[in-house]
């Protein structure tokens, strides 16, 4: 299970089936068509999972899909040894509260 988030948009996230690789290829290509279509790049932020980087958009893709995918990527990764889910959360936080600023209604948690 993948998550994505923006304070603006809110929240996405997306389940896979099959290897890690691929299945975090078509999240991502996903995110870059549906989600951020006329972005130039999209900045991406994620653990260091050795199957998060683009030798899985090639193993899934045509070279020349994984290339024009890749190209609009931005990679950043979360520490090997830190709290990478305890960032992921407090964002989701700051993000939920900059909204309620805003007079948008708290999202629930079930």
């Amino acid at each position: 299970m993948w998550s994505a988030s923006r304070c603006v948009a809110g929240a996405t996230s997306w389940s896979a089936p099959g290897a890690p690789g691929p299945a975090w290829a078509h999240c991502v290509k996903d995110l870059l068509q549906v989600h951020y279509p006329g972005a130039e790049r999209v900045v991406l932020v994620q653990d260091n999972l050795n199957t998060h980087t683009p030798a899985s958009l090639y193993e899934a893709f045509e070279p020349a899909e994984a290339k024009r995918l890749a190209d609009r990527l931005e990679l950043h990764y979360t520490p090997k040894h830190g709290s990478w889910l305890n960032m992921a959360v407090r964002h989701e936080v700051a993000c939920e509260e900059w909204r309620s600023s805003k007079g948008d209604r708290l999202m629930s948690v079930t």
